[in-house]
């Protein structure tokens, strides 16, 4: 569970004296005034000692500000299922230098999952909706369609310009209507440059597999794994 929001401040959940305040400045200070003097009769503080501790710590490239680091909600491609159809289509590539193949062999052997939701600005987004009152996920073939029908005719871009009652397909929005229900809220988050990536086959080839994938030797843990995982999904087959 997670008590920050997105703007890496206190929510509600969190009582009156913390909500609101920002968790690396004022909600710091605050904690430890409420660790310092908790209520109840008898009660003693529990902080021990404070003080100030320099160590490394992430930092934002772009804005140069402290990264905080909270729990949230992901999409994930369960790779497990993936592995075995995946090690059998690599028996049919050449991979050149040959003594690299282990290593790529390796990493998709102990590889458990694969995150392919990012929180930015920008990108392809994932086509999900959620539930205006219970935060619940909505998605289907037809709305991914009338979403990706979209994208092809505006850009990816469509999908922050536009509003619900246009990306939703009509019919949905109608039945909403009818039943006095809130449109579901399209969500945020973009699709893992990788994913993006790593389906460049669907629309470069198109039918049969690359005679061959050129990059360099950091890719057998990046686009040549990507491009793998995500073809054998689809065509049960490896693209190169």
């Amino acid at each position: 569970e997670c008590r920050v929001d997105d703007n890496g401040r206190y929510d509600a959940t969190t009582g009156p004296d913390l909500q609101g305040k920002s968790v690396l400045s004022e909600g710091n200070d605050i904690v430890l005034q409420l660790l310092s003097k908790p209520d109840g009769p008898g009660a003693q503080s529990v902080v021990l000692n404070k003080g100030t501790f320099i160590h490394s710590y992430p930092y934002d490239w772009r804005t140069k500000e402290p990264v905080l680091i909270r729990a949230s909600k992901q999409w994930f491609i369960d790779t497990e299922r993936l592995k075995a159809k995946a090690l059998e289509a690599l028996r049919n590539v050449q991979i050149l230098p040959s003594d690299v193949k282990s290593g790529m062999v390796g990493m998709l052997k102990k590889r458990p999952y694969w995150c392919i939701s990012r929180q930015r600005v920008w990108g392809c987004p994932i086509p999900v909706f959620y539930d205006a009152e219970y935060g619940t996920p909505i998605i289907s073939r037809e709305i991914i369609e009338r979403v990706a029908e979209i994208v092809r005719l505006r850009g990816a871009d469509s999908w922050w310009e536009l509003p619900e009652t246009e990306l939703l397909p009509s019919n949905f929005v109608e039945k909403c209507k009818q039943e006095g229900k809130r449109l579901p809220q399209k969500g945020s988050d973009i699709l893992d440059i990788w994913f993006d990536s790593g389906s460049s086959w669907h629309c470069v080839l198109g039918g049969p597999s690359a005679d061959l994938y050129l990059e360099g030797i950091d890719q057998f843990t990046g686009w040549f794994q990507s491009s793998l995982l995500t073809s054998v999904a689809v065509n049960a087959k490896a693209p190169y």
